[in-house]
């Protein structure tokens, strides 16, 4: 036993120099490459020769799709790989270092920009963010931010719509003759994503684009709005109301409330229209259903005051008849026939008047009722059937 950890002892002492020269030998090798590195030239021997960037995206989050300014905001990072033929040694001459870490600044990497960035063009990139390279001279670089764009959004369907929106990513530095980027499989990487609570995610996928003179690489989102806190919060509200512009038709006369009512309804369709308004983009192209829905009931809510005013006047025109024939009662002679007849023809009109006043009311009811069924029925189908 003693022979045996002599032993073991004197081999570890032999191999302890190895590991000691471990970080020696990976300050040479950097020491090495970079002695006659230069940044900013492409990492080809033949300048001519285009050099190609594989690249795939990890999407993790959709944070939020803003409809007022139209601008997308998501989380996620690109996974870059290139061949920089600069980079490259022998690891048995570096104690089998097969892979070292350079910060991005020091070594080439493609300069790529979201050109249809909100607010402006955003680089991509951050200073901690390593180059990974291999003695192959394989070199990876995964960048991740949050990236806001420009997205142009249709509010026809809204609240029940889809949006498709797109990120362009372009090579800015060089030509498309000399950096192209091309994505590794069309599909992006879900792996680590995250629900959205507005918006769900239908499609997500990456494509080349090689109508401009740089490469590009465009990022497409299908997402699909969730309905449920919108259905909630305006339409159940809204249908409501249209059943509440209705019923002022059933308040009695005399409690004088009829015309207050009404346009207390016509109030609350206002104050609805202008807080989906404030919501939606403010263009021209595209006018958003629920806004043309809103208009129709504001429009009947507006024609059922217009009738409620008409009824009210014939209301207290029938009341004034009815006091000129109670003030002729008392200074007429009740027992004079004549008057008696006219009294009776007089109290006969105003039970009819108040029969016609009656029936109009009812038949205002059930039309007011049919036309704010109808609407809301074709509003619903209508989104039915482009949903």
């Amino acid at each position: 036993m003693t022979a045996l950890g002599f032993s073991l002892f004197q081999l570890f002492f032999q191999l302890q120099p190895c590991f000691a020269v471990t970080g020696y030998q990976a300050n040479m090798l950097y020491a090495d490459l970079m002695a006659s590195y230069n940044e900013r030239v492409r990492p080809v021997q033949n300048q001519d020769q285009e050099l190609t960037v594989s690249a795939a995206f990890n999407l993790i989050s959709i944070l939020e799709l803003e409809e007022s300014i139209q601008k997308l905001s998501i989380y996620g990072y690109f996974m870059l790989s290139w061949k920089d033929e600069f980079l490259v040694w022998n690891a048995s001459q570096y104690g089998g270092l097969y892979s070292v870490e350079f910060p991005e600044d020091e070594v080439w990497k493609p300069v790529v920009v979201l050109s249809n960035g909100y607010g402006g063009f955003n680089v991509l990139g951050e200073n901690f963010v390593k180059v990974t390279v291999k003695n192959n001279g394989t070199a990876t670089w995964n960048p991740g931010d949050v990236f806001e764009s420009t997205c142009f959004i249709d509010i026809t369907y809204y609240p029940f719509d889809t949006q498709v929106c797109e990120l362009h990513f372009s090579i800015w530095s060089q030509g498309m003759d000399e950096v192209k980027m091309k994505p590794i499989f069309p599909d992006i990487v879900k792996s680590d994503f995250q629900e959205n609570g507005e918006w769900r995610l239908l499609e997500a996928w990456m494509r080349t684009d090689e109508t401009y003179s740089r490469s590009n690489i465009i990022i497409s989102l299908k997402v699909q709005r969730r309905p449920k806190f919108f259905i909630l919060e305006s339409l159940i509200p809204i249908v409501l109301l249209s059943l509440l512009n209705t019923f002022v038709f059933l308040i009695p006369y005399h409690s004088g409330e009829k015309i207050s009512f009404s346009v207390t309804v016509y109030v609350a369709y206002g104050v609805y229209l202008s807080n989906v308004s404030s919501s939606l983009p403010h263009n021209s192209l595209h006018i958003s259903a629920l806004t043309v829905y809103l208009i129709c009931m504001l429009t009947l809510s507006v024609i059922a005051t217009f009738f409620v005013a008409l009824e009210t006047r014939y209301f207290f025109s029938i009341k004034e008849q009815l006091s000129e024939a109670a003030a002729k009662d008392v200074y007429n002679n009740h027992n004079d026939e004549k008057h008696i007849y006219n009294d009776s023809s007089a109290r006969i009109r105003t039970n009819h008047l108040w029969t016609n006043l009656k029936k109009m009311n009812v038949t205002l009811f059930w039309i007011f009722i049919v036309a704010d069924f109808g609407v809301s029925i074709g509003f619903f189908l209508y989104l039915r059937n482009q949903a």
